[in-house]
């Protein structure tokens, strides 16, 4: 995952929502549909100066029909957004298909933003089951049969 880019857009989504927040405050209308992708995080990212810097943008296009198409350094679609953010195909689908939030959040950046910041925050070093190889000596006396199949229990650490 490419850490620095998914923070500066979860940056940029807080801030589109704070300002959302603060216009349906002084009763403006706020346009909350999204197209395509859960609050348009990808047209969010595509805008932003230093990823468009970077190679990442939205290309029109007309075949078959009139449809805005992420592209990065030659890939296009989801695989451009992959790419661009490091993401494997579950947390791209994650983070950004409309699938992966409840209706009351797909039109909400700061519901991706949240995503966003809670697949990147650090799992706990005791939350993590440890493969034999790095276990405690107890543990690597194993066999290397029994260590190929054997987990570590799980600690949590308060």
């Amino acid at each position: 995952m490419h850490t620095h880019r998914l923070q500066d857009l979860s940056n940029l989504l807080k801030d589109l929502a704070d300002q959302r927040h603060r216009a349906r405050l002084c009763g403006l209308r706020v346009e909350s549909a999204c197209r395509g992708v859960a609050a348009n995080a990808i047209e969010t990212a595509a805008a932003h100066l230093a990823f468009q810097q970077e190679g990442f943008r939205l290309e029109r296009t007309t075949t078959p029909h009139a449809a805005l198409i992420p592209k990065y350094l030659g890939y296009d679609g989801w695989t451009a957004v992959e790419r661009f953010f490091e993401l494997d195909p579950f947390h791209a689908e994650l983070i950004f298909a409309p699938e992966s939030y409840d209706e009351a959040e797909l039109c909400d950046p700061g519901a991706v933003a949240r995503r966003i910041d809670w697949v990147l925050e650090p799992c706990p070093a005791g939350a993590r089951a440890e493969h034999p190889a790095t276990a405690s000596p107890v543990d690597a006396a194993a066999t290397t049969e029994e260590a190929d199949l054997t987990l570590v229990p799980l600690q949590f650490v308060s």
